[in-house]
């Protein structure tokens, strides 16, 4: 309820107490208080019913890095879709030699999330060396100071958000100001919202991401048994994983907790395939009735529907939150750095 006849300075630093009509809270309360009300600030604006979708998302987030490192960006991409194509072409030619099981490759979750992981290279590769081509020619940037904020704002001309404002920034144009919090654009116009091709990215990268983790870590708790390893497998099941950070470390792109459903529905979809490859009659690359031992549901069909409600239920989710963990870090790391 509002404090009349105080200031909202002063309010929010006030509590109603019996018998008392204002008492200033002390510093331990105010502090209190104030993280509750962050937090459920943050609760509110990240588990929007919107967030489940592609909502505010801006084009630019998909074709740009958060550190300012324009041509350096454009040749990480590059490099990063060359390296896992190659990489995947080999794990594929050699996978199940000297026998001809080579089509095996594809039945397995970890081999999904490689094949994801280099769409999703290969796409932002395009888009970003399209996007550099075509239009380099019109950014701008510019260093906003703010009272006792310092931001670096990024200001497109033909990205930046327009507004009925014009004199806090003394541009010809009207333009909106980046989240002071974020960075990322607040609400784009209709016109500058993630397209097609931008929003199926983001949902490769989600579910790559997820899902490497998630193979990785049920491979060395699992499946690991010891075995020698081979490139590919090192590739498969630890460097993608390096990569995944190093690239939400590197990128523009955003995570949402929300998101977490495209990991689950990957797994779902891989579940289903899995049973149908097993009711066909389909066996692993060593002959064996079921793809991990783990799936075995024709033997072990309680020990299989634990695995897999355990990994649907809350292994991806706890990845998501780990994934976003690593976003936050970001954004707090860009925040404090444009500051100095």
């Amino acid at each position: 309820m509002p404090l009349p006849g105080l200031s909202s300075s002063i309010r929010k630093y006030c509590t109603r107490k019996p018998g008392v009509k204002y008492a200033l809270l002390t510093t331990e309360e105010g502090t209190d208080m104030r993280n509750k009300m962050a937090l459920c600030d943050w609760c509110r604006r990240e588990f929007r019913l919107d967030n489940i979708g592609f909502a505010n998302a801006h084009r630019f987030i998909f074709v740009s890095s958060q550190w300012n490192i324009r041509l350096a960006y454009v040749i990480y991409r590059i490099v990063l879709a060359l390296y896992l194509s190659a990489w995947m072409t080999y794990s594929l030619v050699t996978f199940g030699l000297p026998e001809t099981n080579q089509w095996k490759w594809f039945i397995y979750i970890g081999n999904w999330s490689f094949l994801v992981f280099v769409v999703y290279a290969l796409m932002s590769a395009i888009m970003t060396v399209y996007y550099e081509a075509t239009h380099r020619a019109r950014e701008q940037q510019y260093e906003i100071e703010a009272g006792k904020d310092h931001m670096m704002e990024q200001f497109l001309a033909d990205v930046v958000l327009p507004t009925k404002d014009v004199a806090s920034v003394g541009l010809s144009r009207n333009y909106r100001a980046y989240s002071t919090e974020s960075l990322e654009p607040i609400i784009p116009d209709e016109e500058e919202t993630a397209n097609m091709c931008q929003k199926i990215c983001w949902v490769l990268y989600n579910v790559a991401a997820n899902i490497c983790f998630v193979a990785s870590i049920a491979y060395w708790v699992l499946i690991y048994d010891n075995s020698p390893l081979g490139g590919a497998l090192i590739q498969t099941y630890v460097i993608n994983s390096v990569l995944v950070v190093i690239d939400l470390c590197v990128s523009y792109i955003s995570i949402r907790i929300a998101h977490a459903w495209m990991g689950m529905a990957f797994c779902g979809l891989y579940v289903v395939f899995s049973c149908v490859y097993w009711i066909l009659g389909g066996t692993n690359v060593h002959g064996r009735h079921f793809i991990y031992n783990e799936f075995d549901f024709q033997d072990l069909p309680g020990v299989a529907a634990i695995y897999v409600c355990a990994v649907i239920v809350f292994f991806v989710p706890a990845v998501q939150c780990l994934l976003y963990a690593i976003y936050r870090f970001r954004l707090l790391t860009r925040k404090r750095s444009s500051r100095n």
